[in-house]
């Protein structure tokens, strides 16, 4: 093994093809085999926040059919496939990438190879697929502690890639391309999991930064438990997907809220999504009783932040040789850009009607309710994008294997025109459907007639079911969790656990983020699923990706399903 005078954590690894990913060599026709161990070191090298790519002297076309044949396409980055020096490979990856060389791991079984990239690299570190995984077994590869950002890594890559041609593509100002992102700035306490990643925020962000105080992960945990202080992270999705946690606001509470720490990663920059982040924490202060006070030290790299600041309507109050200090006046709340979504979890601001946007005690924003609350009006079912005239897969798997019987008392939350609600009917359950739209529910009512079953129909939130507690032995999502505010979901899992008697069966079907990006309800992640209903209140049974029966405009149909328990 050759290596690098100086040893970083590892942050990429690129692969060879031939004699190494997998044994044989493709242009030779040999029967190509992916050992089990380098299969699964693949598996490990991503679930652990390393990014993997290849550089192979082999055409780009055989090579793609291999890789997606073998079902490892997914886990490379900018391939480098061709006849180049794999040096030249090399410095084109991790320009690409945006890492530095001495970070990246290069395996090759060729002596030779190994020995011109050590010639004009010697930054990278060259080796073998044997040496590899002894590195590995040593533990001198993977990371010791993996944060949800690092765990879903290759993703942002991909879905940042996207974004990048869709901005190359864009024609129209940058405020029309910023609303076609789709943005959804989420704001939230910050709880133990989020710690590493808001430690290593506070010491890997220098430009983006308000005053440089860095927090390690022990400082931050005293803070989030101190109740003179909050602890807030934000997170941003959008269109192509996740940013991660993009940022972290440390303030100290009473009649003034003082914002000691505002940082936002380099990752959004040019997303314009600082004055949202400040909507947010001065929105929260307001609903408290009290005025927002923020501290900027200067650095050589952070004055766009002070900017940022005056922009959001801060004036300065006074000025030392290293702070400045700002004060928000009290007729002055931020406005949140049009194009972005805000959303934040504090109970008092939610109460208080102080994030912006739509009424916090509906399930939907009022884009969604006002869709949902005309369409089964207007349209034909056969017209709609998301009906296909079956019931759920999963739903009649249980109905098969017993799990669903004559007799249990069913709600069916989200029933729609009835599909799944009639058929549960004709298996013997006593259903009650639930449904914003009174036209679904007419529908739903006159199919359950025409079915010949007593399947009741009623118009509601699903925040609010008109139905008394503990009165379903099985409540189930007809997808409507997908299309739920994320500002809602903790009371929607009250209110299905309010339903529910004790040990009674929920049963979800949501969108799932396997599904190709595009149009219509977001992509649920199985952590948005757990992280709202939560181990203390429900057991999870089960929770897999399955292929549903597709629809004309979505053939796609990679949902979720998932069977908890109420405790």
């Amino acid at each position: 093994m050759t290596r690098a005078t100086t040893e970083k954590p590892v942050k990429c690894v690129v692969w060879d093809l031939d004699d190494t990913l997998w044994d044989g060599t493709l242009l030779e026709g040999d029967e190509l085999h992916v050992p089990d161990a380098n299969r699964e070191l693949v598996r490990v090298l991503d679930e652990h926040g390393i990014l993997q790519s290849v550089a192979s002297r082999n055409e780009p076309g055989p090579v793609d059919d291999r890789l997606r044949a073998f079902g490892l396409d997914e886990y490379f980055l900018h391939p480098q496939v061709g006849w180049s020096a794999k040096s030249a490979s090399l410095r084109n990856l991790v320009q690409a990438l945006n890492i530095g060389a001495d970070s990246v791991l290069f395996v090759d079984d060729s002596d030779f190879e190994r020995a011109e990239v050590a010639r004009e690299l010697p930054e990278v570190r060259c080796m073998t697929r044997r040496e590899l995984h002894e590195l590995v077994a040593a533990g001198q590869v993977l990371p010791r502690h993996v944060t949800a950002d690092a765990a879903r890594r290759r993703e942002m890559y991909q879905a940042e890639d996207r974004r990048r041609s869709h901005e190359e593509t864009f024609e129209g100002p940058n405020e029309e391309f910023l609303a076609s992102l789709e943005m959804t700035l989420r704001v939230r306490h910050a709880t133990e999991a989020d710690l590493d990643r808001a430690a290593e925020l506070t010491q890997r962000t220098h430009q983006l930064n308000t005053t440089g105080i860095t927090f390690d992960q022990e400082e931050l945990a005293a803070l989030v438990r101190d109740p003179g202080h909050r602890v807030l992270v934000a997170e941003l999705d959008d269109c192509f997907g996740t940013y991660g946690t993009i940022g972290l606001a440390v303030l100290s509470t009473g009649p003034e809220w003082t914002i000691r720490l505002l940082l936002m990663s380099c990752r959004v920059m040019g997303r314009n999504v600082g004055t949202a982040l400040i909507a947010a924490l001065a929105r929260t202060a307001a609903a408290h009783g009290a005025r927002t006070v923020a501290h900027f030290r200067p650095t050589d790299r952070n004055r766009q932040m002070l900017v940022t600041y005056r922009f959001a309507g801060f004036v300065v109050e006074s000025r030392s040789e290293d702070r400045v200090v700002l004060t928000l006046p009290d007729d002055r709340i931020p406005a949140v850009p049009g194009y972005v979504r805000l959303l934040t979890d504090d109970t008092a601001a939610v109460d208080s009607g102080t994030t912006g946007g739509d009424h916090p005690m509906t399930a939907f924003t009022q884009s969604w309710t006002n869709t949902f609350s005309t369409v089964y009006a207007k349209e034909s079912l056969a017209k709609l994008s998301w009906f296909n005239a079956s019931p759920g897969l999963e739903l009649i798997k249980r109905v098969i294997d017993g799990t669903l019987k004559p007799g249990q008392r069913l709600i069916d939350l989200g029933s729609g025109p009835g599909v799944d609600a009639v058929f549960l009917s004709v298996q013997g359950l006593d259903v009650t459907g639930v449904d914003l739209s009174p036209d679904a529910v007419a529908r739903a009512s006159r199919w359950a007639e025409l079915a010949g079953v007593d399947a009741e129909f009623i118009q509601g939130d699903v925040l609010d079911v008109p139905l008394p507690d503990s009165s379903a032995d099985v409540v189930t999502d007809s997808f409507v969790f997908h299309n739920m505010r994320d500002d809602a979901r903790a009371r929607y899992a009250d209110e299905v656990h309010r339903l529910l008697k004790p040990g009674g069966l929920f049963l979800l079907n949501s969108f799932s983020d396997k599904m190709v990006p595009g149009t219509g309800p977001r992509r649920i992640t199985s952590e948005d699923i757990l992280t709202t209903f939560t181990a203390d209140r429900f057991e999870c049974v089960a929770l897999y990706v399955y292929r549903n029966v597709p629809t004309r405009a979505k053939p796609d149909q990679l949902h979720w399903f998932g069977e908890f328990r109420a405790r």
